[in-house]
């Protein structure tokens, strides 16, 4: 059993760099290419890079953990037999976000862009993480 958890364990966490990877590629393509800003691509892709790379494994592990039994368990029991940092994979839903949210500020007709989208996604990644983790600690 202990085999097949850490086997478990690091195939989420190789498909966790693999939709960093890509996260961070497409968005880096889509900055360079619509945007024609290589370096705001930089940002929004290192954050969705390093967002997917804290949530997915964490995500997958849950969803896991909750098909693993047939019994009634509450959240609080699903999230502790997962594994993983729940904050850390908040955290890491929330630069996803972040990195979304800096695509659209750019694509909107505002005139200090740079300046706008990374206000906007480090302020949409805190809120994020201080709303998931208010709510992890009430589980």
């Amino acid at each position: 059993m202990l085999s097949t958890e850490r086997h478990g364990e690091r195939t989420t966490t190789l498909i966790g760099v693999g939709a960093a990877g890509f996260n961070f590629v497409v968005f880096v393509l889509v900055g360079t290419i619509v945007l024609q800003d290589p370096t705001y691509g930089g940002v929004m892709g290192l954050f969705a890079g390093v967002g997917s790379y804290f949530f997915l494994p964490s995500f997958l592990g849950l969803a896991g953990a909750a098909e693993s039994t047939v019994e009634e368990r509450g959240p609080g029991e699903v999230i502790e037999q997962a594994g993983g940092s729940p904050r850390l994979a908040v955290a890491g839903a929330g630069l996803e976000v972040a990195a979304i949210v800096m695509l659209v500020v750019a694509l909107s007709p505002v005139e200090e862009t740079v300046v706008a989208g990374v206000t906007a996604g480090v302020a949409t990644a805190v809120a994020v993480a201080l709303v998931g983790g208010g709510i992890l600690s009430r589980t």
